[in-house]
């Protein structure tokens, strides 16, 4: 399904499903999938997941679907919250989030999201005070655009995310960068 993502927090797998609210987890253990609280609205294009890499309760995750909306849920309290809109304080950029959007957290108290929509835009979510910052990259943005395919990930140590862009026109094939904050 477009949208869908997962992330691992420790012995689960969390899966957000695309074109739809559903929300489950999977226990590697146990080989059994669990039903969970639904997304605030449905996911689709865009739809993303990450969990810091310092731990913690939370879960964030980008709906996609041309939105600006940014949630967090509680892993003990099965429950979802709306965080602040992905771009607020207002920018003068159009924040969208879709297709290629992923996102990364390292565990230093911030959130990496490119935000997709073929764009190279790079934005950084602080999550004490709940606010973001953007666009982040080199020149106001990421070397290339953010296309379905996309992925970043943080390594586990360091100040650095990798990025693989996938070049939709069939010229370049994958392109890998560091990105360093």
């Amino acid at each position: 399904y477009v949208g869908g993502d997962t992330v691992r927090v420790g012995d689960f797998i969390y899966a957000m499903l695309g074109v739809s609210r559903s929300f489950c987890r999977y226990s590697i253990a146990d080989n059994i999938w669990q039903p969970l609280q639904y997304t605030p609205a449905s996911v689709s294009w865009g739809g993303s997941l990450c969990y810091p890499a310092d731990g913690g309760d939370f879960i964030y995750a980008t709906r996609g679907s041309e939105t600006t909306d940014f949630w967090r849920y509680s892993i003990s309290q099965n429950t979802w919250t709306t965080r602040a809109p992905v771009g607020s304080p207002a920018t003068t950029i159009n924040n969208t989030i879709g297709s290629g959007a992923c996102m990364a957290a390292p565990g230093n108290g911030y959130v990496y999201l490119l935000r997709g929509r073929s764009t190279t835009g790079l934005f950084r979510y602080t999550i004490a005070p709940n606010t973001w910052s953007g666009d982040l990259g080199p020149a106001g943005g990421m070397p290339r655009p953010a296309e379905p395919g996309t992925e970043m990930i943080y390594p586990g140590s360091g100040s650095v995310c990798y990025v693989m862009f996938y070049d939709s026109s069939w010229t370049g094939g994958a392109f890998f960068y560091k990105y360093t904050y």
